[in-house]
Parts: C-alpha cells; structure tokens; sequence
C-alpha cells in the first residue's frame, strides 16, 4: 500500500483503459492517466509529471517485477542517499522456439559502491555491462525534476539518451547485481523497411545529442564516452547496409549532409570505417560486403 502506481493509457485501442479504471477503483493506491497516442517517451514524461512519491520506476507493460524488489531498492537508495541504483534483470520467455542470451543485463563488477554516476559508467561501459534500460533503475523523485530530465519524443530509442544523462548527472549512484526485473522475449516482427529506417534515425538524433555533448565534455573518462557514442553511428551504419530499402538508402543521403556537418570538428577521431561512411556510404557498403569475403 505504500507504493503509489500510475497506469498511463497511451491512447490504447483495445479494452486496455478499462482494465486500468478498473484496478483504480479497487485499489486507492493506483491512478490512471488518459492520453492520446504519443509513444512511450511522451508517456513516461506525463507520468513524471504526477508522480508524489520519493522515488520513481519506470515499469514496461510486458515485463515484471521481482516482489518485494522496490521496498529493497527504496531501503537501500535511503539509507545512502542514492540518486539512482542500477541492478541486473533475468531473461524469460513464455515461447519454447524463441532464442535469447540468459546471462545478457546482468551486473557483475563494482557492485555496492557508492559513486557519481560520471564514474560508474566511466567503470561499467568499458566492461559491457552498461544498460541503458529503464526498468534496470531506481531514481530519486527530485534529482530526475531537479534536473528536468525527459525523454526525447517522436523517435524511436529514446531510452538512450535519458539513460545516459540521467546516469553521469548523478551525485551518489550505485550498481547491485539482484536481477529484480525480469525482461520477458517474444517474437516480433522482423526490422525490415520503414521499421529499420525509424530505428536507424532515433540512432541519428542519439548520436548527434550525444556528439554535441562531447565537444564541451571534460573528464578523465572522455576517451570512454566517445567510444560509447560512436556506437551509434555503427547502429546506423548496419542498419544501411543490412535493412535499408534502396529508396531508404537515397533518403538517407540528406540525413547523411548534417551528420557531416556534426562530424567535421572531429572527423580525424573516427575510425576508417566510420570516414568512409560519411565520404560515401555506397562505397562503404562495397568494402564492408569484400571484408566480410575475407
């Protein structure tokens, strides 16, 4: 009863709203929110918005939560003063023939330290256990507020940079190894056409935020962040040459002149396949297909 839930209806089609209006007249605990379709960002924002208790968790929909998890997190973020708390989630699938990796979104290394956040992803991404999915954290109410922090809107992946900023923001953050949410897998459509060319432009906004940030980024731990957002011009680079549509790819062409224009301050830095990509990527197509030969 001491935990306070906000069912957000992002526009649901279904019966979906009702259910919700109904777990609030049982439950006094539990408050819906209405809305008309906007994607998860937008909701996640509104949600934010009406929050009253001290600390927030971002739930999917599809997912769940180990019991007695957010009594755990909350002792622990009170009696350090965390800002946020990362911990490890357990893959699951109600499908016999659906493929997944049992030991992905697991935290094993530097578990129950007390750091800023700037130096646990400075430790974690090095060692691939930096995730940047929501339901894997704990948030103090007021540093999320404090800092205004939201999700980006109209893109897909927008988990991705509210994940980052709202980590290295952070005063005290801390990595525990429980696997409290558990992350179901189900099959989905394939990432073909439309879906891969939206997919690869929220890998583009991601990518030019983050590039942007770095320019005015001092730390010890530069050379790391850079590493990490140069992963998502990879992200973009595969998608071109594995799922674009060949109208997509003559699209992208426009895409490609501002990420140029982003990329010339510190095109030196990237590695060959990168410059390629940005001179010509039909060229860099060709090389990757001859590599790949080898």
């Amino acid at each position: 009863k001491e935990i306070e839930i906000l069912l957000i209806d992002d526009g649901s089609t279904d019966s979906s709203g009702e259910i919700c209006d109904r777990y609030a007249k049982e439950y006094e605990n539990i408050r819906v929110i209405h809305k008309e379709n906007e994607g998860q960002g937008k909701a996640r924002n509104v949600g934010l918005l009406y929050v009253q208790g001290k600390y927030v968790y971002y739930m999917d929909s599809d997912d769940l939560l180990e019991k007695d998890s957010l009594r755990f997190l909350y002792d622990e973020a009170e009696k350090k003063q965390l800002d946020v708390i990362l911990f490890s989630a357990e893959c699951f699938s109600d499908e016999i023939d659906i493929k997944f990796d049992p030991t992905e979104y697991q935290r094993t290394q530097f578990l129950n330290e007390v750091m800023s956040g700037e130096v646990l992803f400075g430790k974690i991404f090095p060692v691939n256990e930096y995730y940047c999915s929501i339901p894997m954290r704990f948030y103090r109410r007021k540093y999320l507020t404090d800092h205004k922090f939201e999700f980006p809107l109209d893109i897909i992946h927008e988990d991705e940079l509210f994940g980052f900023f709202s980590l290295i923001r952070a005063a005290k953050a801390e990595c525990m190894s429980q696997q409290f949410y558990k992350r179901r897998f189900r099959k989905g459509s394939t990432m073909t056409g439309k879906k891969a060319y939206h997919s690869a432009m929220g890998y583009v906004y991601t990518w030019k935020e983050l590039m942007l940030f770095y320019e005015e980024y001092e730390s010890e731990y530069r050379s790391t962040y850079w590493k990490f957002t140069q992963n998502f011009m990879k992200l973009v680079m595969n998608l071109y040459c594995e799922l674009f549509e060949k109208k997509e790819k003559q699209e992208f062409q426009i895409t490609l002149k501002e990420l140029k224009n982003v990329a010339k301050k510190n095109f030196n830095m990237f590695d060959k396949s990168i410059k390629l990509f940005f001179i010509n990527p039909f060229i860099y197509e060709y090389y990757r297909k001859l590599i790949k030969k080898r």
